[in-house]
């Protein structure tokens, strides 16, 4: 992912990924997760985030547009896929105990791999992406406001959907592009008809509407605001189809807040650009960093003996050694470090000018 060329929006993707990383990790550091539970609105952030950073002239290029939407996500989404997949068969042949599964599933929930389980993202923001695109080469005419409506009660119909037996394999893809262009329109209507007011309002009395929000929505919905396993659209368990959408608001609003009063001090941090510019790399390698944890702590001898062998051989990337004190931190601490490490390898890869296709900036 390139490099945002808002700051605001750069250090508001830059959260959006640590609190990936923190997630898979067990909250060590739960960033008011308690308030704003991140599978409440994150995911839907990155597509507001990429809706934001649409341009108008790209309807003047549909291929040329396509074609780089292909070369950044897809073709990157296969190869890493690939490099995984290739890997755990070859484990799968030493170690016949391991039972780590792989598959390519871009059609249907994206997840080829446990271990790359995260980009799922990749594939269905792609998807969102196009169909947004095509239907402005259809209707050259754009009313946002009227847009963003109509893609709001599709989302919310998805959400009816997702919770009954029509979601399966062959309509989960339509699933997730009917409920997540709704964020990808909401960034565009943002860009140009509400930033703008956004910025002269109080910051922090917005992060406190926001708060007040959300702990309403808790109290009422028995903390149950959350949804969970969006690769697979079964994570939604609310009558209250727009839940998602409010949720979305109140933590979207509440971050870029948070962002917006901190950007000025960190607009020239070489980390924050580092990670904005990188997150689909650290999305997509985190736990293979995770594993590699597991492994040093097998080894360690006090520890091996409560190792559970069993679920690791099964849920790669996925166990943590939680019996250890603190363990949790140095899941995050090794998801975030180790992907940025491998990121800025081959960084340098391309700077030296190989030609090799690494997908991952």
């Amino acid at each position: 992912m390139q490099k945002k060329s808002n700051d605001t929006f750069a250090l508001l993707s830059a959260l959006g990924i640590i609190f990936v990383v923190d997630l898979h990790s067990w909250r060590p550091m739960g960033l008011m997760y308690d308030i704003f539970p991140y599978n409440s609105f994150f995911m839907p952030m990155f597509v507001f985030i990429s809706g934001y950073f649409f341009k108008e002239n790209y309807i003047e290029k549909p291929f040329s547009f396509i074609l780089k939407k292909l070369k950044r996500l897809i073709i990157p989404y296969l190869l890493i896929n690939l490099v995984y997949i290739c890997g755990i068969i070859l484990v799968r042949k030493i170690y016949p105990d391991v039972e780590w599964d792989y598959g390519f599933n871009i059609l249907t929930t994206g997840v080829d791999s446990r271990l790359t389980t995260p980009a799922w993202f990749v594939p269905s923001l792609f998807f969102v992406t196009i169909t947004y695109f095509i239907l402005r080469l259809i209707f050259r005419k754009w009313n946002h406001t009227a847009a963003f409506i109509i893609f709001a009660v599709l989302g919310a119909f998805c959400v009816f959907i997702a919770q009954t037996e029509l979601n399966n394999s062959y309509t989960v893809l339509l699933l997730k592009v009917g409920f997540l262009i709704q964020f990808y329109e909401f960034g565009g209507l943002y860009k140009k008809y509400a930033e703008a007011k956004f910025k002269t309002m109080s910051k922090v009395g917005i992060m406190i509407v926001c708060f007040t929000i959300n702990s309403l929505l808790i109290l009422f919905t028995n903390e149950n605001i959350d949804y969970k396993d969006m690769y697979a659209m079964t994570g939604f368990s609310t009558g209250f189809y727009l839940l998602p959408l409010i949720t979305f608001f109140t933590g979207t609003a509440f971050w870029l807040s948070f962002a917006e009063l901190l950007s000025p001090a960190v607009k020239n941090s070489r980390i924050i650009g580092f990670i904005s510019k990188h997150t689909f790399g650290i999305m997509f390698n985190h736990l293979l960093f995770f594993l590699l944890l597991d492994l040093i702590i097998m080894v360690i001898p006090y520890s091996s003996d409560q190792f559970n062998y069993k679920i690791f051989f099964v849920n790669a990337g996925w166990y943590k050694a939680d019996y250890i004190d603190g363990i949790r931190i140095w899941y995050f601490i090794f998801g975030m470090a180790g992907s940025m490490l491998l990121c800025f390898f081959f960084d340098r890869i391309n700077k030296s000018k190989c030609k090799i296709i690494v997908g991952i900036k």
